[in-house]
């Protein structure tokens, strides 16, 4: 009987055998980098025309004293109770007279407002009656439809801008009343707009 010279696993090993020196190949190659990007190698030639600058010829260094700080570690002292447990209740506090007579004055003083002149307060009155109007029927057409919860939180928005500029109006403090009409207005057509 003879015997073939073709073995199965002689083609297998080749192949790993290659496949092993692709493998190790292509690291090789992607680490060589760019022929054209290489910083250049300086000859040993030109090294011998640099001449170290001796220590001896420096000038002296100036003596500065010690600048680092000086650092110590101070603790303080551990709490200590200033009193003892308490055996009876404590007495209830009480606002004082002068404390109640304060809080009263402060609800009687008028907001510091700017003055207007009454074409301009009659301008900021159209306008903040105007923003809240377009707010208000903008709100009403978005409610009629089914709103997401990011569509809601802005309809929520919308609705205490409007009344926050109605109570605003009410104080006549039209600056403040104006601006949130305004973002009232302008945050129902986002909502409008929004599908």
């Amino acid at each position: 009987m003879t015997r073939s010279l073709y073995h199965p696993n002689r083609r297998r090993l080749s192949n790993l055998r290659w496949r092993a020196f692709g493998i190790l190949c292509v690291p090789v190659l992607a680490l060589s980098g760019c022929a054209a990007s290489r910083s250049r190698a300086f000859p040993w030639a030109t090294a011998i025309q640099v001449r170290p600058v001796l220590a001896g010829n420096l000038p002296p260094a100036p003596l500065t004293p010690d600048l680092a700080p000086d650092l110590r570690l101070e603790l303080p002292s551990p709490p200590t109770p200033l009193e003892g447990p308490r055996r009876e209740p404590s007495r209830p506090r009480t606002i004082s007279q002068t404390a109640d007579s304060d809080l009263d004055r402060s609800d009687r003083t008028p907001l510091l407002v700017p003055q207007f002149t009454p074409e301009e307060l009659a301008e900021a009155q159209q306008q903040t009656s105007e923003s809240l109007g377009i707010a208000e029927r903008n709100l009403q057409t978005a409610r009629r439809r089914a709103l997401s919860a990011a569509q809601s939180d802005i309809a929520s928005k919308v609705s205490s801008f409007i009344a926050q500029s109605r109570d605003a109006a009410s104080e006549r403090d039209w600056t403040r009343a104006s601006n949130l009409a305004k973002k009232a207005k302008l945050l129902s057509q986002e909502l409008l707009n929004s599908r």
